[in-house]
């Protein structure tokens, strides 16, 4: 009798720790709305969340534009190109997830934000339903999912990261069920593939998760050739996902590309030196975070693996492949990216190794880095997200001043039209903040140092306190431009050609 009613306690707390991690997402952000309240501006919360980076602004814009016309009536691109497959600057299936919130419930400034929430939410009740964890690994997960830096930092932006966060939580957990749990042949064989194939056409980083799911697939075979076919397959993945990329996405300016294409890195260590180096000051929080919890999961991942070696451990196939997945996610995004988007895109698989980690350890050493990942975040979080990205985000007074004014001066400026041509329906950036443009318009941002105007773009949007204006006005000119509107902050000028 004292058995079963001790069982049935600890479902209820099961139930009660389910429910909990399944909302943790939500809770950061209550506290700091709460924080932000008492000692900001009282009349500023959530609702006036508003996107304000560029890469953030272009989001946003691309989903609205797709939710409207279906795609960008403009070509977004940087310093007049475009990508060969479709008008936006990244994969329309990035914003997939995005579209889907705002075909259900609309999509104002503050949507991304409700929209993350929700994205993390539900790939943890997701986890939850595919893993069956313990109240313990509950516990653990809670804890991460409370003190997150990660978490926290993008869930108060419009960028697409918490979307691919609950991409590889969802990962993490198909894949435990499949070495771990019985499964029936439509989602071993149809779903699971798909859905890895889904991840990998989002963002090719992804398609990493897939070579994991071969290896389980190909178990039953010799060691030999379950690494071959799996090889073999992960390859073919790559190179689909790779080419489908590079045809649906703008190509980058040279600056932003691989390192390895500056010429005066000669040598490794230069190479080395300029990844671990030339880290931008607004992204020094999230490289602390990135490389730090980098550096304690690479400790526990080695530490865990030789003793698994040691003792003989059951779970030792699947510690070498959390091991090799994260030593192999760094050392592509190493040579692939530049410093900056290498230590924000590699947080993805540092997701995804800590909710495998509490799966395959459940040990109380973790705590100790739980306790790591508690401090680090709520150090960075205290300085950087409640102080810059939250006020940024949604002070009432910082994002909607004059929003109305501006909105119907652009409009009446900018005519964007689904009858005209891509190239007229696009606005040339330089440097400002173009979040009230009329949708549909394409965003094409110029980054190059040297000055050289496209003549077929139908507008450019110039910040007049760049120091380079006079030049930059003067070859408008010569281009065929013709200023219609001129204030404090920007000017607009249009395309001769177009009249």
């Amino acid at each position: 009798m004292f058995k079963t009613k001790s069982l049935s306690t600890n479902k209820k707390l099961n139930y009660f720790l389910s429910f909990l991690l399944m909302i943790a997402p939500l809770i950061p952000v209550l506290i700091i709305q709460l924080y932000y309240t008492l000692f900001y501006c009282g009349d500023s919360n959530l609702l006036t969340f508003s996107p304000q980076w560029s890469d953030e602004l272009s989001h946003f814009r691309i989903t609205r534009d797709i939710l409207e016309y279906g795609e960008p009536l403009g070509y977004y691109g940087y310093n007049g190109s475009h990508a060969i497959l479709f008008p936006g600057v990244w994969s329309p299936l990035r914003e997939l997830g995005y579209v889907l919130y705002g075909l259900c419930f609309g999509f104002e400034h503050y949507s991304p934000l409700v929209a993350n929430i929700l994205f993390l939410c539900f790939a943890n009740l997701f986890f939850i339903l595919l893993t069956k964890p313990s109240n313990k690994q509950l516990f653990l997960l809670i804890c991460f999912n409370l003190t997150s830096y990660c978490f926290i930092y993008f869930t108060f932006s419009c960028m697409s990261e918490c979307f691919f966060y609950a991409l590889a939580i969802i990962a993490c957990g198909i894949l435990y069920r499949l070495q771990f749990k019985h499964t029936s042949l439509f989602f071993k064989y149809v779903v699971s593939p798909l859905y890895f194939l889904l991840c990998g056409l989002i963002c090719v980083s992804l398609i990493i998760f897939i070579g994991v799911y071969f290896l389980i697939i190909f178990k039953k075979y010799s060691l030999r050739k379950n690494i071959c076919l799996t090889t073999l397959l992960s390859a073919i993945c790559l190179v689909m996902t790779y080419m489908f990329s590079i045809s649906i996405e703008a190509p980058y300016p040279e600056s932003w590309s691989s390192p390895f294409s500056a010429s005066h890195l000669n040598s490794i260590y230069g190479f080395v030196k300029k990844q671990m180096v030339n880290i931008p000051t607004n992204s020094v929080p999230v490289f602390t975070y990135s490389f730090a919890l980098f550096v304690i999961l690479c400790c526990f991942c080695i530490y865990f693996f030789l003793r698994m070696i040691r003792k003989k451990d059951a779970r030792f196939p699947e510690m070498l492949c959390v091991t090799l997945l994260l030593f192999g996610f760094f050392g592509a995004l190493f040579i692939m990216y530049p410093s900056e988007s290498l230590w924000r895109n590699l947080l993805i698989i540092l997701v995804f190794t800590l909710y495998a980690l509490i799966l395959l350890v459940p040990e109380k050493k973790l705590f100790c880095l739980l306790i790591s990942c508690a401090l680090i975040g709520t150090l960075l979080c205290n300085s950087n997200c409640l102080n810059n990205v939250a006020t940024h985000h949604i002070d009432k007074n910082f994002v909607y001043d004059n929003a109305e004014e501006e909105t119907a001066l652009l409009h009446r400026l900018i005519e964007i039209n689904p009858e005209k041509g891509k190239w007229e329906n696009t606005v040339l950036i330089f440097s400002t903040n173009y979040l009230f443009l009329p949708t549909g318009a394409g965003i094409n941002l110029y980054l190059s140092p040297k000055i050289n105007i496209p003549t077929e773009i139908g507008y450019a949007m110039v910040d007049v306190t760049l120091s380079k204006y006079d030049d930059i006005s003067i070859a408008l000119t010569n281009a065929g431009y013709i200023e219609i509107h001129k204030d404090d902050t920007y000017a607009i000028y249009e395309n001769t050609r177009y009249r």
